[in-house]
């Protein structure tokens, strides 16, 4: 069994100042991530551990939902919440993204109690990074795999994509970076 653990930028919301993920480059990032996960070759009997914000983490579960992977998902916390500040601020289409990534039966949710002192200064998201990252590490031993779709750069706060590329490598993990600076535009972002 492989075990692929992901981060990722979420849909920039449009009065975002530096892009990392415009909606434009959606297509793009479906493409690298089905790439990637092609030359991973994840299928049946693999296992997918990630979030569920629009953008990086759905598609990534969609694409490994289509290759036949299990996949875990990991709220930071309630479901509601988690809906109005990682999902719908990208578009109420994503509504429907996570719906039938959650629907699905080889999807399993985890949500995280909401605790007053989490890790990391307090941050939910860096919490539930370190908890899919040491479920990655159960399952997978030290062979953790980390495919992240990323701009390189440092996060909005603590728990992005910069934070759990930096645990991975910290574990040993590898790191299979697909950097959206490189992707191209597309008319059609859906």
């Amino acid at each position: 069994m492989r075990v692929l653990l992901f981060s990722g930028h979420m849909v920039d919301r449009p009065d975002r100042m530096v892009p990392r993920l415009p909606a434009a480059r959606v297509p793009a990032a479906r493409h690298g991530i089905g790439a990637e996960l092609q030359r991973l070759r994840i299928g049946a009997g693999d296992r997918a551990i990630t979030s569920a914000a629009s953008g990086g983490d759905l598609l990534f579960a969609q694409s490994c939902l289509a290759h036949g992977a299990h996949v875990e998902i990991y709220l930071p916390y309630a479901r509601e919440r988690f809906l109005q500040t990682s999902v719908l601020p990208a578009g109420t289409e994503w509504l429907h993204v996570f719906d039938a990534v959650l629907t699905d039966a080889r999807t399993e949710l985890h949500v995280l109690p909401e605790a007053q002192d989490d890790v990391e200064g307090g941050n939910a998201y860096a919490r539930c990074n370190l908890v899919m990252l040491q479920r990655a590490l159960d399952l997978a031993g030290s062979d953790v795999d980390l495919v992240c779709l990323w701009d390189g750069g440092t996060g909005d706060g603590p728990g992005g994509t910069e934070h759990m590329v930096s645990e991975v490598r910290r574990r040993g993990g590898r790191v299979h970076w697909i950097d959206t600076r490189t992707l191209a535009d597309s008319a059609d972002p859906g």
